[in-house]
């Protein structure tokens, strides 16, 4: 049996907040005969607390099925995006080196970025293991951080540029959540296209029902569920709620944590808003019911270049198994559902544009709106499942065994 390594320092467990792709794929892949150990930090960047509590050893292993375990590094804690987070992901790839010694040696180690420290720190484990190295992209760093306002010529921008070339030419294989990340890779790196395969975020085969809950009534309920940062743009959907104040049944959640979540907060109270609610971020397990008591979900993200590439938001499976309309503010091919007649796309930063989304679904007729959620639902099932992406990551992995 295969041991597969997958090094993510944000990686986290289903019943905890934030992303578990890692351990729905880890799911499904077991079923090809790997055994998956996912190497994380036992700090949530989501939540900004321990979320696995520490033990007095420098890591805990947690057995989640007889093919899959998860290991907890304890690492430095932070409260904000500065040195104690970049020192934070040097202390993980440094103990991660540590623990590379104690564990039963891999046949294969999957580092993903955007975390590039640990998964350079990944890349030459596997150089040293003289075994294959892959590589997944998740956002591109740093161009993102360049996007976000830091230098060009920064220090820690340069060591990055570093380390993201080193691994894209250094890897095997390259996988990517963003669909054209291929044309970044050649243009940057010279990579050819076929070394890289689109895996994009997905949901498990068994949270997807095959028909939508019924709509209630009223109040028209349209929820928000992710990171509140830089780059999403709740702004937009606070002041769309202000243009829609005078429909008493229109009311907006937002679900979340993130960096900006005060600030939007503040916001929606100097606006004097009463139609728009902020709450705790729910853990995966127990998103998709909150959801489904939605009458339509919204994603809106900034414009900027780099989505160019292309973006797959964690969130867009989950929306699309909960079975209702989906507004998208986003530069066009966000989530790669343009076509799909269940999803209104529109560009990005324009509240104008979001309040006629939902005046729009708001004045739709029950059946027509469950036409609309029913089409998310196949759409989901024919592109999606994480069986399906389970499938294409394995005949990556495959072909990296036969050489």
């Amino acid at each position: 049996m295969k041991k597969i390594w997958i090094i993510n320092q944000y990686a986290t467990l289903p019943t905890k907040f934030g992303s578990t792709r890692h351990y729905d794929l880890a799911s499904s892949l077991q079923t090809y005969n790997y055994q998956i150990t996912i190497i994380a930090s036992g700090f949530s960047n989501f939540e900004r607390r321990q979320s696995i509590k520490p033990s007095k050893s420098v890591y805990k292993k947690i057995k989640l099925t007889d093919r899959i375990s998860f290991v907890a590094i304890n690492t430095l804690s932070y409260n904000k995006n500065g040195l104690k987070r970049l020192l934070s992901s040097f202390f993980f790839a440094y103990r991660f080196k540590k623990i590379a010694k104690q564990l039963p040696p891999p046949d294969l180690i999957v580092g993903s970025s955007p975390e590039l420290i640990s998964s350079y720190q990944a890349f030459k484990v596997s150089r040293l293991l003289k075994i294959p190295f892959l590589l997944e992209i998740r956002d591109v760093w740093p161009e993102t951080l360049v996007e976000l306002g830091m230098k060009k010529y920064h220090p820690l921008v340069l060591y990055l540029s570093f380390l993201e070339k080193k691994l894209n030419l250094g890897s095997e294989r390259i996988i990517s959540v963003m669909p054209k990340y291929n044309r970044y890779a050649k243009s940057k790196f010279g990579i050819n296209p076929k070394k890289i395969t689109w895996v994009p975020n997905g949901i498990k085969d068994e949270l997807v029902k095959r028909f939508a809950k019924p709509f209630s009534d009223r109040p028209f309920t349209v929820t928000y569920a992710g990171t509140i940062g830089r780059m999403q743009d709740i702004e937009s959907i606070v002041f769309a709620a202000k243009l829609l104040e005078g429909y008493s049944d229109i009311k907006f959640k937002i679900y979340g944590e993130g960096v900006e979540k005060q600030n939007c907060i503040a916001l929606a109270k100097s606006l004097d808003l009463k139609n728009i609610t902020f709450l705790r971020p729910t853990a995966k397990n127990r998103l998709s019911e909150k959801l489904r008591l939605s009458n339509a979900l919204i994603l809106c993200l900034k414009g900027r270049p780099i989505y160019k590439y292309g973006c797959q938001p964690l969130k867009v499976p989950d929306y699309l198994a909960a079975g209702r309309p989906i507004i998208i503010s986003a530069i066009a091919g966000t989530g790669s559902v343009e076509n799909v007649p269940g999803c209104i796309n529109l560009p990005p930063e324009d509240p104008d544009r979001i309040a006629e989304a939902v005046l729009k679904l708001y004045s739709t007729q029950p059946y027509q709106m469950k036409r609309l959620s029913q089409q998310n639902i196949i759409f989901l099932r024919q592109n999606f499942l994480i069986s399906k992406l389970a499938k294409k990551l394995n005949k990556v992995i495959s072909d990296l065994f036969e050489k």
